[in-house]
């Protein structure tokens, strides 16, 4: 794995179940990248070996792990609040893509940092092309017409 549990920054101790979750995680969201990569056609190894690279891929595993272990559910949650009279939630999501059922995703902004194909947009469909020359010169003989700069032969 690039990324160990103890290379993450944590604003607390975990707990033993945390640290093997993160452990998981991090497993995870390697391999998450891996295909990624390979979607895009690109070589996860190979972008590996650049140093800029290595340190873009690790920050986005620890970013992705990190949502994933202390946020969790809450993950692009804008607000939420509770009511205890006659119970009352209400939650607001700010970014719905970002929030994944396992808690691992990969936003638009990472796929920008590590230079990975976002894969969304418009699609179009275009007829094909038609036969080059597109007109016969002796219908009869099959011969197609030629030009030059000259007019035609």
């Amino acid at each position: 794995m690039l990324v160990r549990v103890d290379d993450l920054l944590f604003p607390r101790e975990l707990t033993k179940f945390e640290e093997k979750l993160a452990e998981k995680l991090l497993e995870h969201a390697e391999n998450m990248l891996r295909a990624e990569y390979g979607r895009c056609g690109m070589d996860f190894d190979a972008h590996v070996q650049v140093d800029w690279k290595l340190f873009n891929i690790k920050r986005v595993i620890g970013e992705m792990v990190s949502a994933a272990l202390l946020v969790g559910a809450s993950r692009g949650m804008r607000s939420g609040s509770s009511t205890s009279g006659p119970q009352s939630d209400s939650v607001t999501w700010a970014d719905v893509e970002s929030v994944k059922l396992g808690g691992m995703a990969i936003t638009d902004e990472q796929r920008d940092l590590l230079g990975l194909c976002r894969g969304s947009g418009p699609r179009f469909s275009f007829p094909a092309p038609g036969e080059w020359p597109e007109e016969l010169l002796h219908p009869r003989e099959g011969k197609y017409a030629e030009y030059s700069e000259r007019g035609r032969c």
